[in-house]
């Protein structure tokens, strides 16, 4: 066993887990409370396109959520400096941690444009993402059967 084994893998995983209840509540007020306080009129009068202001709120989001992720990042210079993990499997655990946080944002944001009301949006999206987390965890845990490919060998 390795130290990226065990210390490494548990943290990232543990990372998805709290990304399923943090990403909802960063993203149920990106335009539900513009909505609700009635200043989406301003933002969609204003000289931007329709495209770019949705965007800059995903970004947004994206940016504070790595920043979250950069937070939980400072807990692994204390495992570099006193002991020598593989540091590629933990960049690529965290790109992919970013990577599914902005998708899981991006669905949320969507939520969020559907209603005036934040808590729906961000019930709605913890619903999804947990819907999207169980399929995943159910997938993974079914054992595959290998598929037999013709056109390697002929008989």
């Amino acid at each position: 066993m390795s130290i990226n084994e065990i210390v490494i893998r548990p943290v990232l995983m543990n990372g998805s887990v709290i990304g399923l209840f943090l990403i909802p509540m960063i993203c149920m007020r990106l335009f539900a409370e513009e909505k609700r306080s009635g200043t989406i009129e301003l933002l969609m009068t204003s000289p931007v396109r329709d495209i770019e202001v949705i965007l800059g709120k995903w970004l947004a989001a994206v940016v504070l959520y790595a920043l979250t992720l950069a937070l939980s990042a400072v807990n692994l210079t204390f495992l570099f400096a006193y002991g020598k993990p593989d540091w590629k499997p933990i960049l690529i655990g965290y790109v992919g941690l970013l990577l599914q946080g902005g998708a899981l944002l991006a669905v949320g944001t969507f939520f969020s444009t559907l209603t005036r009301n934040q808590i729906i949006a961000g019930v709605s999206s913890f619903c999804v993402f947990l819907c999207l987390w169980i399929i995943g965890w159910l997938l993974s845990s079914t054992p595959r059967r290998p598929r037999r490919c013709w056109a390697i060998s002929p008989w």
